[in-house]
């Protein structure tokens, strides 16, 4: 993949609480419009919070 990241942020539902909650991320651009969001913890095994509110609650808003 090339290409330019963009800086964005993300409005999302706490997983729990459901309040909202905005991230700051980066995205690729994907095929048809879509976006590649890169949810990494500067490299640590695990995701950040943010990705398990989003995949909980998938209509976050870019």
């Amino acid at each position: 993949m090339t290409g330019t990241v963009w800086p964005s942020m993300v409005i999302c539902a706490r997983k729990k609480s459901e309040e909202p909650r905005v991230s700051p991320v980066c995205w690729f651009p994907g095929d048809n419009g879509s976006w590649l969001i890169l949810a990494s913890v500067n490299g640590a095994p695990k995701n950040p919070a943010w990705y398990y509110n989003l995949t909980a609650h998938p209509d976050g808003t870019p």
